[in-house]
């Protein structure tokens, strides 16, 4: 017999969204993994609920990511830059912005050392079909 409880087909609930706006967070997490920035953020100091119409937006975590050049991307375009220059560009753009080092060694050391930790920050949200699945996306992340 089965060590676990049945359900049927007409269970499936969509997982609830935010809206598509701009929100009031703070930066929890920051870390650098192999091939990204990933920014973790809680949203907090908002009005609204999300898609469901009862959950609260303020709790929600989000998370933003910026892309490290890799071997490669010189070679490929993306709009009038090389993928690598279309990269490094958003990597400085965002260093600039929150006060951090632009190359990459010292870059690198403030996100480990913690720099962007607590910092408050305006987030806009923007909702994407994805293999026919609604998407949440941090589409700007900015300092306040």
């Amino acid at each position: 017999m089965s060590e676990f409880e049945n359900w049927d087909a007409d269970e499936e609930k969509a997982v609830p969204t935010i809206p598509q706006g701009t929100y009031d967070g703070e930066i929890t997490k920051a870390t650098v993994q192999k091939d990204h920035l990933l920014v973790s953020i809680t949203l907090g100091g908002n009005s609204g609920v999300l898609s469901d119409g009862t959950s609260s937006v303020d709790g929600s975590a989000v998370f933003f990511r910026l892309y490290f050049p890799k071997p490669g991307d010189e070679d490929q375009m993306s709009g009038k830059l090389t993928k690598r220059e279309w990269k490094v560009n958003n990597i400085i753009a965002f260093a600039k912005q929150f006060g951090l080092p632009a190359g990459s060694a010292e870059f690198v050391e403030a996100i480990n050392s913690g720099e962007l930790l607590a910092t408050p920050v305006t987030v806009q949200m923007t909702l994407e079909e994805w293999k026919g699945q609604i998407q949440e996306r941090v589409s700007k992340l900015t300092p306040q």
